[in-house]
């Protein structure tokens, strides 16, 4: 079973529990924060730095998963194993998958903010 681009459950709790204007903040942040981090983890990939790279998947995975961004943490966390198991053959595959995995969630989420 395919994992969800976005896990609604998750953002819906967190909507009513901490209401919309927190909830604009913290995806605002989340697009924000992702962004920059994709943009660091481009230049460790093409600087061959696995070790930071890898800490940019696990940053990813922790900030996607305490928002339901199931995709992402999923291709994050893919990516911080391949790069501690330093399986260069996969690694290519997994950051591309995360880049593409990366975009449909802030294009989902813009959507989202555009509706609070």
């Amino acid at each position: 079973m395919s994992l969800p681009v976005i896990d609604d459950a998750v953002l819906g709790t967190l909507r009513e529990t901490l209401g919309d204007e927190v909830m604009e903040s913290l995806i605002q942040t989340y697009i924000d924060d992702t962004s920059s981090r994709m943009v660091q983890a481009a230049q460790y990939f093409d600087q061959n730095d696995i070790e930071q790279l890898g800490r940019e998947g696990h940053a990813i995975k922790g900030a996607s998963a305490n928002l339901g961004i199931a995709r992402v943490a999923q291709s994050g966390e893919d990516l911080q194993h391949a790069c501690k198991a330093n399986d260069h053959d996969k690694i290519p595959e997994i950051v591309n998958g995360l880049k593409a995995n990366v975009d449909d969630a802030l294009a989902h989420l813009k959507d989202l903010l555009s509706q609070l």
